[in-house]
């Protein structure tokens, strides 16, 4: 629903870090009628990007990698109803070695007073972006 998507890839290989910003767009099929129906991709943008002002190694520090894998994702938070009318999802996948976890924010932004597992992902998200983003780049 969102143009463009904004997909961010964090690799390590041995001890080299690259970070890939992608940015893609879709479209309806012609004869849809509708832009959310059978979408495909119709162009994407990629750039990789590194940290402006700190090392690789404060970048990757400063993001607390390893807290991420005691949080919950929201269909697993009990007690709590994080229902909206409208808005987006916010996604993150980590692997590392065998281990795999996704997790899932609807609205994080207007959760982070409700549930501490939207604002841990708010405030990781703005440690991926904010030491990366410069002038011309666009991001939700």
């Amino acid at each position: 629903m969102w143009d463009p998507s904004i997909l961010y890839v964090l690799k390590r290989k041995e001890s080299n870090w690259k970070l890939l910003h992608y940015q893609y767009y879709t479209s309806g099929k012609i004869d849809s009628g509708e832009s959310f129906d059978n979408p495909i991709i119709d162009s994407i943008i990629m750039k990789s990007v590194v940290p402006r002002e700190i090392t690789w190694g404060m970048y990757v520090e400063d993001l607390d990698l390893d807290s991420l894998w005691s949080m919950v994702t929201e269909s697993e938070i009990d007690g709590k109803k994080f229902g909206v009318l409208d808005g987006s999802r916010s996604l993150l996948e980590l692997r590392e070695g065998k281990n795999y976890k996704y997790l899932y924010y609807t609205q994080p932004n207007a959760f982070i007073d409700k549930d501490d597992n939207h604002k841990r992902f708010v405030k990781f998200r703005r440690r991926i972006i904010d030491p990366i983003i410069y002038n011309g780049m666009r991001n939700p």
